[in-house]
């Protein structure tokens, strides 16, 4: 190579903002790409530092580009499969942004269901609406019973008395941002929800669980006797207290 460029490796949260990185030339500054022949291959290991701000758990990225650094920040074309220029940089992978200390969990409301063995509903936290038209917030703590390897998707469906959903929400946990396929054995994550109130205020029920993306099946459920439960939903509440209407 004719020029010598700059390596840039950051690390990316969901949001595509960079909590960590560092510009050096390859080789640990000791391999510039004028040196490079064609043909060339080398591997190396680095040590990026996270920001402290950084939301975690969340699943991250890495985004890898090469610049010469100076005032015009040339960087080398980025080429898809069919070699076209498809960007400036390349991002990739899934990696674990977790906390530096381990956080404590102080649950309001203990619980136990088992999801096909796979991950555990263990507490809850609700926080009712104070106001007609406001929202209902949802806590959630989960704790994973194996190494998981498929990212499941989390519905919270308010109920009628009659099992019609009214209103709900379905992502992936901690919204869309940590997939369980990340998840370590025993690890506890919470997970925030936020629901609208029904406006005609049925008595509602609150149900939720785990499904296969793919494919709508839901994790088999079960109490903490062994007993499956019905529609491989959990309802956490037999009626959610809801604000009296005004006047």
């Amino acid at each position: 190579m004719e020029h010598d460029y700059t390596l840039s490796v950051q690390v990316l949260g969901p949001d595509y903002r960079a909590y960590g990185g560092l510009n050096l030339y390859p080789g640990r500054g000791n391999f510039a790409t004028s040196l490079w022949q064609v043909g060339d291959t080398f591997s190396e290991t680095y040590w990026i530092p996270v920001a402290p701000d950084a939301p975690a758990p969340v699943m991250g990225r890495i985004k890898v580009a090469l610049f010469i650094d100076d005032s015009t920040q040339e960087h080398l074309p980025v080429l898809d499969p069919q070699g076209q220029i498809a960007d400036r940089s390349a991002v990739f992978g899934r990696i674990k942004i977790v906390p530096r200390e381990r956080p404590e969990h102080d649950i309001e409301n203990q619980v136990y269901y088992d999801l096909d063995g796979k991950v555990a509903l263990i507490g809850y936290e609700l926080t009712p609406p104070v106001d007609q038209g406001t929202g209902l917030d949802l806590r959630l703590y989960w704790q994973a019973l194996s190494e998981l390897d498929e990212d499941y998707t989390v519905f919270v469906h308010w109920l009628d008395e009659g099992g019609r959903i009214l209103t709900q929400q379905d992502n992936q946990p901690r919204n869309g941002t940590y997939p369980t396929g990340l998840w370590n054995e025993g690890e506890i994550v919470e997970d925030l929800y936020h629901l609208a109130v029904p406006a005609d205020r049925p008595p509602v029920l609150l149900a939720v669980g785990m499904y296969r993306l793919e494919t709508l099946e839901r994790l088999a459920v079960f109490d903490e006797n062994g007993q499956r439960l019905a529609d491989d939903q959990i309802i956490l509440r037999e009626e959610v207290p809801l604000p009296e209407p005004e006047g």
